[in-house]
């Protein structure tokens, strides 16, 4: 969980994340907003036999990052990742959240 207490509107959201897994494709993540609504972020997709899942996304890359824009960075903000399949492991070394608002920068991180 990454809590930010500076309330600023959102005009962009960046996430960066940091997993190590043996099969990204088995991987769900979701993120969960501090007024409840969920983003997902990645979809059992990346089928091509490639693990890690390293890199900062936004809406250009996961669209529906676009929907926060104008809401309240400040809160409780969750990130759920779920393993699919029982045969292989991974791990969520760190993820981190950006939310800007013009030259407004706000950067958290687990």
């Amino acid at each position: 969980m990454i809590t930010i207490t500076k309330d600023a509107a959102i005009a962009s959201v960046k996430i960066a994340l940091d997993i190590s897994h043996t099969l990204r494709g088995d991987l769900r993540m979701t993120l969960q907003t501090p007024w409840g609504d969920a983003v997902r972020l990645h979809e059992r997709s990346g089928r091509d036999g490639r693990d890690d899942i390293r890199g900062v996304f936004d809406g250009s890359v996961i669209p529906a990052l676009t929907a926060l824009h104008g809401n309240s960075t400040q809160g409780d903000w969750r990130l759920f990742v779920q393993d699919l399949a029982a045969r292989d492991i991974g791990r969520l070394n760190r993820w981190a959240l950006g939310a800007f608002r013009n030259s407004f920068y706000r950067l958290a991180c687990l």
